[in-house]
C-alpha cells in the first residue's frame, strides 16, 4: 500500500506541479524579472515548509488532547496494572488496532498483587534493583519489558496519526491553492502546439543550454538526494542519540539506550528521541536557508546567475564535507553542521532562474512557447534521482551490517554501518557536486548581458522575424513557421526522430526510408516490450525480499528499471506509430525538405566557433 500511495502522490504531484511552474516563465520576459520571480517562489517554498514542519507536531498533540489512541496509549497506572495482570502489546505494532493487550500468562501468578509496589519499580534501573526485590527477579525484568513495549507501541502510534494528520491538511490546502491559482492568475495566450512527449523531448536535446544544464542538474539532483536519503540514518546510526550516557555526552544526557526516548516514560528527555533530534537539525537547515536566501539573491544580481549557480555546487559540496566532524552523541555539532548545510540549501532557486534561460532559447529556436516542456522534467528530474538515491542507501546499509530494529527499537549499529553512512553522506555527495561545479563550466549562457541577449532573440523569434542572430554562436537563424496541418501531415511524426542522417534518407528516397523506419521502430518496441516483461517479471519475484534487510534493496532497484523501461517501451511505440503514420500518409517532399534545412541549421549553429560545446 506505501508503494501504491507514493506512486499516486508524485502521479498526482506531478500533474498538478508541472502547469503551475510553467507560469513562471510567463510572468516576464526580462532575465532580471524572472530571477525575482525565482526568487519569491524560493522564499514561499522555504517558508512553506518551514511552517508544514509544525504539521506532524500537531497532529501528535491533537491525538493526545483528544485520546486518539487510548487503547494503545492507557493512563500509567492502567499501564502498570494490564503488565502486572500478564498482558503485553507485543502484537500491536506488527498487526496494528485491535491487537493492544494480549494476555502472556507466563508471569501473571508472580506479579498478581504487587501493583503497588510495581508502580515504584525504576524500569530503567530494573537490572540493578532487581536482585534487591522481593519479586523475582525474571518477573521485574519481564513486567519492565512489558511497560517499555508498550510505551514504543504508543510513541508509534501516536506517530502515524500525526503523519496521517499532516497528510490530510496538506492535500486540503493543496486543493484550495489549484483553486485560487487557477482562478486567480491568467496566463498568457500561448502560441505553440501541445505536440507529443517525444516529439518535445527531442526538442529538448537540441537546445544547447538545456544540454548544458540537464546534467549538471542531475549531479546536484542526485547529491542532494543522497544527503536526504541519508539524514535519517545518519542521525539515528551516527549520532545515536537513544544510546547517549553521560561519560560520552557533551550534554551529560543518560537515554538509557532509548527507554527515555519514549515520551510516555515520566523521565522523558527530548534529545534521546531521533525523531526529535531530525526535527531539529531540519529545522536549523530551514533556518540556515531563509537567512541566507537574500545573499544568494544579491550575488546571482552582482556576479550573474550562471556563475553563482555554478559556485553553489562548489558550496554544497563543501557543506557536505562537514558531516565528516559529526560524532556518536554529538547534538549540538550535528545541528551545527546541519544548520551549516542549509546555507545549500538557500540557493535552490538558481536553479529555476538558469533553467528559465533554456526556456528563452527554446523560444528564440521553434519561434513558440513550450515552457510545460521544461518544467515537467525540471519537476521529474529530481524525482528519479531519488530512487537510485534511496538503492544505493539501502544496499550500502545493508552490506555494511546493518542490525535492523527490535519491536520498534532502534539498535546500536557496529563501527563499519556508521562510517558507511558518514562517508556516503560526505564523501559521496561532495563528490556529486565537485562534479557538477565543474560540469556547469559548459553552460553556454553564463552573463547577465547574454542573458538579456537571449531574452530580446527569443521576443523576435515570437514576433516573427527573421536572420536573427543567435546569443550563443552570433550566426543568422530564422525560427520554422509551419502550419497546424503541415503538423499533422508529416512534421510532427519527423519530429519522433533526432538523428538527422535518418531525415536525410527519407528525403533522399521517401519510400525506402520511410520503409526503413518502420522496420527499425518495429524491432526497437519488440526489444523493449521483452525487456519490460523481464524486468516486470523479476521485480515482482524480489518482492519477498523486502521483508529481510540485507537485501531489500533489490526489488527497490528492479522496480525502478521496470519504470525505466516502461518509459522506453512508450517511447518505441510513440516513434513507431509515428513511422506508421508516414507509412500511410507520405508527407510531401517540400516540407521533408523544410524540415531537413530546419535539422541542418540547428547543426551548424551547434558546430559553429561561438558555440560551446
Amino acid at each position: 500500500w506505501l508503494s501504491v500511495m507514493l506512486v499516486g502522490y508524485h502521479v498526482g504531484s506531478a500533474i498538478a506541479v508541472v502547469p503551475y511552474e510553467a507560469l513562471g516563465p510567463e510572468l516576464s520576459d526580462s532575465p532580471d524579472q524572472r530571477l525575482k520571480v525565482s526568487f519569491g517562489v524560493g522564499v514561499a517554498d522555504l517558508v512553506g515548509t518551514f511552517l508544514l514542519l509544525w504539521l506532524p507536531i500537531a497532529g501528535f498533540r491533537l491525538c493526545k488532547l483528544f485520546g486518539v489512541n487510548n487503547s494503545i496509549c492507557p493512563l500509567r497506572h492502567d499501564l502498570i496494572r494490564r503488565c502486572a495482570r500478564g498482558e503485553t502489546c507485543s502484537l500491536f505494532t506488527p498487526r496494528g488496532p485491535g491487537h493492544e493487550f494480549r494476555v502472556n500468562s507466563t508471569f501473571v501468578h508472580l506479579l498478581a498483587g504487587y501493583e503497588s509496589e510495581l508502580m515504584r519499580v525504576d524500569c530503567d534501573n530494573y537490572p540493578h534493583l532487581s536482585t534487591a526485590s522481593f519479586m523475582e527477579a525474571e518477573a521485574v525484568q519481564a513486567f519492565c519489558q512489558c511497560t517499555d513495549l508498550c510505551m514504543q507501541a504508543c510513541e508509534n502510534a501516536d506517530r502515524s496519526f500525526g503523519f496521517s494528520f499532516a497528510g490530510v491538511v496538506l492535500a486540503l490546502l493543496f486543493l484550495v491553492a489549484q483553486h485560487v491559482l487557477c482562478r486567480v492568475v491568467r496566463e498568457q495566450p500561448g502560441e505553440g502546439r501541445g505536440g507529443t512527449l517525444v516529439p518535445a523531448f527531442f526538442r529538448l536535446s537540441r537546445n544547447p543550454v538545456w544540454g548544458a544544464l540537464w546534467p549538471a542538474w542531475a549531479l546536484d539532483a542526485f547529491g542532494h538526494a543522497l544527503l536526504l536519503t541519508m539524514a535519517p540514518y545518519f542521525v539515528m546510526y551516527v549520532v545515536a542519540p537513544e544510546y547517549a550516557y553521560p561519560e560520552a555526552s557533551s550534554a551529560g544526557l543518560d537515554c538509557k539506550e532509548g527507554s527515555r526516548a519514549v515520551t510516555a516514560n515520566l523521565l522523558y528527555e527530548p534529545m534521546c528521541n531521533t525523531m526529535a533530534v531530525l526535527g531539529g537539525c531540519v529545522f536549523a537547515g530551514i533556518a540556515m536557508a531563509l537567512v541566507v536566501l537574500p545573499a544568494w539573491f544579491w550575488a546571482a544580481k552582482l556576479f550573474g546567475k550562471a556563475v553563482v549557480w555554478r559556485f553553489w555546487s562548489l558550496i554544497s559540496g563543501v557543506c557536505a564535507l562537514l558531516f565528516l566532524v559529526v560524532g556518536k552523541f554529538q547534538l549540538v555539532v550535528a545541528l551545527v553542521v546541519f544548520g551549516i548545510s542549509g546555507i545549500s540549501l538557500g540557493g535552490r532557486f538558481l536553479t529555476d532562474a538558469v533553467l528559465y534561460d533554456a526556456i528563452a532559447y527554446d523560444e528564440f529556436l521553434t519561434g513558440s512557447q513550450h515552457q510545460s516542456s521544461y518544467t515537467m522534467f525540471r519537476s521529474m528530474l529530481p524525482k528519479l534521482m531519488v530512487v537510485p538515491a534511496a538503492s544505493l542507501s539501502l544496499f550500502l546499509v545493508n552490506i555494511a551490517g546493518h542490525q535492523p530494529p527490535v519491536d520498534g527499537r532502534l539498535q546500536y549499529q557496529p563501527l563499519s554501518v556508521r562510517m558507511t553512512i558518514k562517508l556516503t553522506m560526505s564523501i559521496g555527495a561532495s563528490a556529486l557536486f565537485l562534479a557538477a561545479f565543474f560540469r556547469k563550466r559548459r553552460l553556454p549562457i553564463s552573463t547577465g548581458d547574454a542573458s538579456e541577449a537571449l531574452s530580446k532573440a527569443a521576443r523576435e523569434a515570437r514576433g516573427g522575424g527573421e536572420n536573427i542572430s543567435d546569443p550563443i554562436s552570433q550566426t543568422p537563424y530564422t525560427p520554422p513557421r509551419y502550419t497546424e496541418e503541415e503538423y499533422r501531415k508529416g512534421v510532427n511524426s519527423l519530429e519522433h526522430f533526432m538523428k538527422i542522417e535518418l531525415i536525410e534518407a527519407v528525403a533522399a528516397d521517401p519510400e525506402k526510408g520511410i520503409a526503413a523506419l518502420y522496420r527499425s521502430t518495429a524491432f526497437e518496441v519488440s526489444r523493449d516490450i521483452v525487456i519490460w516483461l523481464l524486468a516486470g517479471g523479476s521485480s515482482c519475484a524480489s518482492v519477498g525480499l523486502l521483508r529481510g534487510y540485507r537485501w531489500n534493496w533489490v526489488p527497490v532497484l528492479l522496480s525502478a528499471i521496470w519504470a525505466i523501461s516502461t518509459a522506453a517501451v512508450c517511447v518505441s511505440a510513440a516513434r513507431w506509430r509515428a513511422a506508421a503514420a508516414l507509412t500511410r500518409t507520405r508527407p510531401e517532399p517540400s516540407l521533408v525538405a523544410r524540415v531537413l534545412a530546419h535539422r541542418r541549421a540547428l547543426q551548424s549553429m551547434q558546430r559553429a566557433p561561438g558555440a560551446k560545446p
